[in-house]
């Protein structure tokens, strides 16, 4: 695989990202129908109903998280 990818003889790398590992495993994660599905009745169910609340309030944004004093 390195002599197809790498085009110079006299110096033959391959750099790869330190973080490389965890997008493969991310992508496999997406891969699923069971997580496309899910992922459409998010976009009709719990979408909508944020966008609700932020016209309702008046925000701009809604941030979800914990409070830290």
């Amino acid at each position: 695989m390195k002599s197809k990818c790498a085009g110079s003889k006299s110096r033959r790398a391959i750099n790869r990202n330190f973080d490389e590992e965890y997008f493969e495993k991310l992508e496999r994660y997406y891969e699923p129908e069971a997580y496309k599905k899910a992922m459409r009745k998010r976009k009709v169910w719990i979408e909508p109903m944020f966008a609700k609340v932020r016209q309702g309030r008046g925000m701009g944004r809604v941030r979800l998280g914990t409070l830290e004093g």
